[in-house]
């Protein structure tokens, strides 16, 4: 697994692939999912004839990130050549995880999370045609 040392902000790498921030042909319109706490899986329990739970453990659950991304001609690529580089390394994944890095803000400094995609869809448009393809990519 390949990581990175320092990202742009508002960027991110998976498996050593950079993309987003500033300048770069793959443009994060939106990501849901990455700040906040995930889901919580909660171990409370009834108390029989009685009103009221038991108090148990809290733990938090997976959680799901979707990414929006437009993808552009650039660094002497045409739109397409960089959606087929983004393809290739944001296969789906059935098993295992590898660190999504990311930054966000100066503030922020360098984060991960430990992440598998899940699954990659494109939207086929006019648009796409005339190489501003968009796709999404969800992550667990």
């Amino acid at each position: 697994m390949a990581t990175v040392t320092s990202l742009n902000n508002y960027s991110f790498a998976f498996n050593g692939f950079v993309f987003g921030g500033s300048g770069s042909p793959y443009q994060i319109t939106s990501v849901d999912g990455l700040e906040g706490l995930p889901s919580l899986r909660v171990q409370d329990a009834d108390r029989g004839y009685q009103d009221g739970m038991f108090s148990g453990r809290d733990f938090l659950g997976g959680r799901n990130i979707t990414m929006q991304v437009l993808i552009l001609s650039g660094n002497g690529n045409t739109a397409f050549q960089n959606f087929n580089l983004l393809q290739q390394n944001l296969q789906p994944q059935q098993t295992g995880t590898t660190p999504l890095q990311f930054q966000l803000s100066p503030a922020g400094g360098l984060q991960y999370i430990n992440a598998r995609v899940r699954s990659a869809k494109t939207t086929v448009d006019p648009e796409y045609t005339y190489g501003f393809i968009k796709a999404q990519y969800d992550f667990f």
